[in-house]
């Protein structure tokens, strides 16, 4: 008996604290425009809205039928505001549309007829903390000006009291305002801070969130909306759609900004589309989104002076596309655009930024930006803009592909991937510009630059250089297939490169079909522990006008008779074998005009008919001379006794190892040079990374052979 009454009250008690925490449905308020009664039934249903939220208690639910409810109103709230509220939710309770249908159930405000925000202005709903709107338009509300507290100029179609507790679901909020008349940060024209979940916010207008501000966004749509500058234009408007918003799978579209942030500003962004947003006056920013925080969208089809699609933002694994760097969009009026049709002053990581476009400045892709496993595909620059791909910007593991730069009569254009900065493992391919069809005035390191091209490119000059690279330095990098239709440097023009392979590329014009430097500063244009194969121009296949150290220069092609291998260069420790000439050309199968050869084999060359022809002779000015420490073949009449014709006796030639095989009359016979030992040096290493000087002496040629060990081998079975 006892037990038994122990059970049942345990039993009793949990019924009552059951009771106690699910809501009475009983309690709920009903709301008609044609009821005449209290509320507590459809049949018995009010025609006051504020009415029946008074009546509501906490916890329960207020049922709204359809209509427009555009009458009443209620001041000091937020407390100690005189604007006026239309609906006010003061407390924890659920206000519903009858089928959560918003269309049908609409609350509307009112605007200032003479300021849209001002005296006569009417918000749409104040929402206390812990309060829900379920399925209800709120239209043409609008906020107050008075600069004493924030409730004045905040949340001209709904004003809610925090952004953690307050909750809209499945709303609408359109055609609201928070703009203002003095100096004051006027914002959210549609909400301000609250929890959205599935609600659209269209057609708004505010100084900062003219959709949204200070809120939390989830599956929400915002569309048509605008930020609009201070009649005096002393303050920057932000965030056409949001600013200060968190938002969660969103589409955020057809916004615009008139100065910074034409989608979003300030904004933290998970998921979702930001596209066909705007900034629409000049020198402004972020057409998409600014100073934001972006994950894992869709940026598309946005514009502005600089950063068509986002500014100053940290983006990662976003898809930037289609986006636009342009004009004045308000007046048409050219104002020269600044970088980057995708991505300005930004960070990007594990993005994909595509089909952007630069109308008149540089960076059709990025400009001023740091990217991380980036791909950069099919952006470009026009009227004479730089850095189809990206300019001034530093990139990690990232490929660059069929980028491109134009120019026009006045403007010339450099850079079809990238355009300075520094770029650090990266694959550039198949890039086109006038100058660098790969990269112009940038630092490359580990990078593979492959297949980019450079001509004239609408200019009515004919003078484009560098089809991989012009002016760039460049550190163990390959440069293979780059092609120069008109002018020189097929692989590389000017510049300083270490470690670096330049093969089969060409140069349609006239010099240097794997690198070109100017000739009359041959000691700024260098080349260090490179190789230079299969290369192919008019004159130097492999390398024109340049200082070249430790390098190997093989199998190049001059299809003028003017140095196969190289054309006045000055080579320190380099073997030149095995290039040739083009047709109908006699002399300089490996070297033309070359004045400083110092520590080389330069051997095994030929002309055009297939005969032995290692350097030009017999030339009125283009005579190689100053031979020291060289082996070719022939001898030259009154050269130096350091020279010899003999066979350098190389590993094995036609299979392309160059190295010296023992015995080789090339071993320790050359000149130490001081740069030979100095460990802060590059120069110090062969072509192998082998310290330079190991015998008694330095070898000839690009590679310092390696003596057999010392000491006697025991073979144990």
């Amino acid at each position: 008996m006892k037990k038994s009454m122990q059970s049942g009250l345990v039993a009793a008690l949990a019924a009552a604290l059951w009771a106690g925490l699910t809501t009475d449905a009983s309690a709920d308020v009903y709301v008609s425009l044609s009821g005449t009664g209290s509320g507590t039934s459809w049949a018995d249903a009010t025609n006051s809205l504020q009415g029946a939220i008074d009546a509501c208690p906490v916890g329960q639910k207020v049922w709204v039928a359809d209509g427009l409810y555009n009458t009443g109103g209620r001041t000091n709230y937020p407390s100690g505001t005189v604007v006026t509220n239309r609906v006010v939710i003061w407390k924890a309770i659920t206000v519903s549309s009858t089928n959560s249908d918003p269309s049908a159930t609409v609350i509307k405000g009112a605007w200032d007829p003479v300021t849209t925000n001002g005296p006569a202005s009417v918000r749409g709903v104040y929402m206390a903390a812990n309060s829900t709107l379920i399925g209800i338009t709120v239209t043409n509300g609008s906020c107050g000006t008075n600069t004493s507290l924030a409730g004045y100029y905040y949340g001209g179609g709904v004003y809610c009291a925090d952004n953690t507790t307050v909750v809209l679901s499945n709303c609408v909020v359109s055609g609201c305002a928070a703009t203002r008349v003095s100096a004051v940060n006027a914002g959210g024209g549609g909400v301000y801070k609250g929890r959205l979940y599935n609600c659209s916010l269209s057609g708004n207008l505010a100084y900062q969130g003219a959709g949204a501000n200070s809120s939390v966004l989830s599956n929400c749509t915002l569309r048509g909306n605008t930020a609009l500058p201070l009649p005096a234009g002393s303050l920057n408007p932000r965030g056409g759609g949001a600013y200060g918003c968190t938002l969660y799978d969103c589409t955020v579209e057809e916004n615009q900004s008139g100065e910074n942030g034409g989608g979003l500003h300030t904004c933290t962004v998970y998921g979702g589309t930001i596209r066909n947003n705007a900034c629409t006056n000049g020198n402004r920013s972020g057409g998409g989104a600014a100073s934001s925080s972006i994950f894992n969208c869709l940026i598309s089809g946005n514009a502005a002076y600089s950063g068509g699609g986002a500014y100053g933002c940290a983006l990662s694994n976003c898809t930037l596309m289609a986006n636009l760097v342009v004009t004045n969009l308000t007046t048409g009026i050219y104002i020269y655009p600044t970088g980057a049709g995708a991505a300005g002053s930004s960070g990007l990581t594990n993005c994909l930024i595509v089909a952007n476009t630069n109308t008149a400045n540089n960076g059709g892709g990025v400009h001023g930006s740091t990217l991380r496993n980036c791909v950069v595909l099919s952006n470009v620059c026009l009227n004479g803009g730089s850095g189809g791909g990206t300019h001034s910007s530093t990139l990690y593991n990232c490929g660059l592909t069929n980028n491109a730069t134009y120019g026009n009569s006045g403007t010339v254009a450099g850079g079809g991937g990238a355009n300075g900065g520094g770029l650090y493992d990266c694959a550039i391919v198949g890039n086109y510009s006038y100058n660098g069809g790969g990269a112009n005035s940038a630092v490359l390191s580990n990078c593979y630059v492959a297949a980019n091209m450079v001509a004239t490119n609408g200019m009515a000059s004919t003078a484009p250089t560098g089809g991989g690279t012009y002016g760039c330095t460049l550190t163990n990098c390959t440069l293979v297939w780059n092609t120069n239709l008109n002018a020189n440097g097929g692989g590389a023009y000017i510049g300083t490169m270490t470690g670096c392979l330049v093969a089969s590329n060409y140069c349609g014009g006239t010099y240097g079909g794997g690198f070109a430097g100017t000739g009359t500063d041959k000691a700024n244009h260098r080349a260090y522990n490179c190789k230079f194969l299969d290369n192919r121009t008019k004159r130097g296949g492999g390398v024109y006008g340049a200082s070249v150290y430790n390098s190997l220069i093989a199998g190049n092609i001059s299809d003028d008779g003017y140095g196969g291998g190289a054309q006045d260069c000055w080579l320190w420790n380099c073997t030149v074998v095995s290039n040739r000439l083009g047709i109908a050309a006699t002399t300089g199968g490996g070297l033309y005009d070359c004045k400083a050869v110092t520590n080389c084999i330069v051997y095994f060359n030929y002309n055009s008919a297939g005969t032995i022809n290692n350097y030009s002779v017999g030339q009125t000015s283009g005579d190689c001379t100053n031979f020291g420490y060289t082996c070719t073949w022939p001898a030259k009449a009154n050269w130096d006794a350091s020279n010899f014709t003999n066979d350098p006796r190389m590993v094995n030639w036609p299979a392309r190892d160059y190295r010296l095989d023992r015995g080789s009359p090339c071993i320790d016979k050359g000149l130490s040079i001081g740069w030979m030992t100095d460990p802060a040096d590059v120069r110090r290493k062969d072509l192998d990374g082998v310290p330079r000087v190991r015998g008694t002496g330095v070898d000839l040629g690009a590679y310092e052979s390696v003596p057999p060990p010392v000491g006697t081998v025991v073979l144990i079975r």
